[in-house]
């Protein structure tokens, strides 16, 4: 697997994180949280910026729509939100749309 790919694996793991940490803020009120988000957020156009080096762009962009499903699982595991309906169907709609537009 070539640097590039972990660069992006890295990146799309550094938003979810990011926004995981932000939410983790609102509810605990400790500045640790939103420390540690704005760093990741920092962090994330480094290796994109890598990742585009040797992936297209179409690729690059359309992994981001990870981040949204990572986002709600975390916030379900760690955080113990209930996932909707409609989330549900987001989810599904995203990673058909991914499974699309990479497959098809």
């Amino acid at each position: 697997m070539s640097l590039h790919w972990v660069s992006l694996f890295i990146a799309i793991s550094a938003t979810s994180l990011g926004q995981f940490f932000y939410k983790l803020f609102f509810q605990k009120k400790n500045t640790l949280f939103v420390i540690l988000a704005v760093s990741l957020f920092i962090s994330v156009p480094l290796f994109s910026y890598y990742a585009l080096q040797e992936i297209d762009i179409n690729i690059v962009y359309m992994s981001t729509a990870v981040t949204h499903i990572l986002v709600i699982f975390l916030s379900k595991m760690f955080l113990n939100e209930q996932i909707q309906l409609e989330k549900m169907y987001a989810v599904l709609v995203v990673f058909f749309g991914m499974i699309v537009y990479f497959f098809l």
